[in-house]
């Protein structure tokens, strides 16, 4: 399904899941506690880095015509992931 799906149907998936796990934090945030040993701070700074960096990519391919975003004039391409 997903080789099918258009620039923004990916988007928004891909987003979505942003949003599902932003409401994850503190799971998320103990996980790394647990499974890594790491302390709280470093924990909920990894784990928000992560988020924001993943909203950067995000807000540079929506509006970069050479991923396919808003301002591609029309241009379908198609990536690998």
């Amino acid at each position: 399904q997903w080789p099918q799906m258009s620039f923004r149907e990916r988007w928004t998936a891909i987003n979505n899941f942003l949003l599902e796990l932003s409401k994850e934090r503190e799971v998320m945030v103990q996980t790394l506690m647990w499974e890594i040993g790491k302390n709280r701070k470093d924990a909920e700074a990894e784990f928000d880095r992560t988020v924001e960096f993943c909203r950067k990519v995000m807000d540079v391919m929506e509006h970069d015509p050479d991923y396919g975003g808003a301002d591609a004039g029309g241009a379908h391409r198609r990536y690998r992931a």
